[in-house]
Formats: structure tokens, C-alpha cells, sequence
């Protein structure tokens, strides 16, 4: 875990700023976490105006396994990169309950969703990605996902 500008990350190697100059004024190393990576897996091209799916994300630890979280997180921009060009998330395969966030519970590793594009395009998930976790946790996570949606 680090302390980043204030703000308590787990990180894979550091503190990020925009301007990538390493650590912020004021960060310090805290501890480490097993976390290193969210895996979305799923088809990776769709067809607007269907409901397509599941999608998995799934948080893994630096040997490439499941790693259960110990409280809730969000992963919001997955969410964001999915419904960012006017679509929608589900929890069911007929896309009819609607999500508005994805949220990984205390005691999983991943959080499975539908998806119903609006519009065709090409999209790709942040390199790293913030896991915000209910204790007040934010975990930088690598990541590697694009979807082409016809």
C-alpha cells in the first residue's frame, strides 16, 4: 500500500502522476498487497443493439490467481469504458436489469455482467485500473482489454 499525494493506493511499483516523475510530494511506501491484476475475459467483438455476454472481471494476484477481496470494490472505470459510448450493463443475460456500477463483494474475486452496446466502435480498458475498495482502498491493478462492437 502506498500513500500517494494523500491518497492511500496499493500500487505495482509506485505512485502514477501525470506527469510520471515517480512519487508525489508528501507519498510514502505503506506495506504491499497480493493484488496486481484484473483480467476481463468474455467475447471480444459484439453486435450493437444485442445483449451480449458474460463478461467477467476478475482481480488475481501476482502468480495469476483468483484473489478474494477482503471488503467490497468497485472497479468504475470498467464501468465507465463499457458504458461510455451510450450502453448499458446488466446483471442478467437478458439485459434487463440494469447496473450502475460493478461491484466485486467481500469474499470474491469477480464480478460477471451483460453488456448492450448502442452504437458500433472500438474501445480499450485503462492499462491500470483503480479497484476502490469500502474501506477507503484504492488499488491500482493492470490490465489488458479491447472490445470491437459492430
Amino acid at each position: 500500500m502506498l500513500v500517494c499525494g494523500g491518497i492511500t493506493v496499493t500500487a505495482l511499483g509506485g505512485c502514477v502522476n501525470p506527469g510520471g516523475k515517480g512519487l508525489p510530494a508528501g507519498s510514502s511506501v505503506v506495506s504491499s498487497s497480493d493484488m496486481r491484476e484484473l483480467t476481463i475475459s468474455g467475447p471480444t467483438s459484439v453486435t450493437h443493439g444485442q445483449c451480449s455476454g458474460p463478461f467477467v472481471a476478475t482481480v488475481k494476484n501476482e502468480q495469476g490467481n483468483a484473489f478474494d477481496l477482503t471488503t467490497n470494490g468497485t472497479l468504475p472505470q470498467v464501468y465507465t469504458a463499457f458504458v461510455g459510448i451510450g450502453s448499458t450493463l446488466y446483471s442478467d443475460s437478458a439485459c434487463k436489469d440494469q447496473i450502475t456500477s460493478l461491484e466485486i463483494a467481500e469474499r470474491y474475486s469477480s464480478v460477471a455482467f451483460y453488456y448492450n452496446a448502442e452504437y458500433a466502435g472500438n474501445f480499450s480498458i485503462p492499462s491500470l485500473t483503480t479497484l476502490l475498495e469500502s474501506n477507503g482502498t484504492n488499488v491500482l491493478l493492470s490490465t489488458s482489454y479491447k472490445l470491437t462492437i459492430k
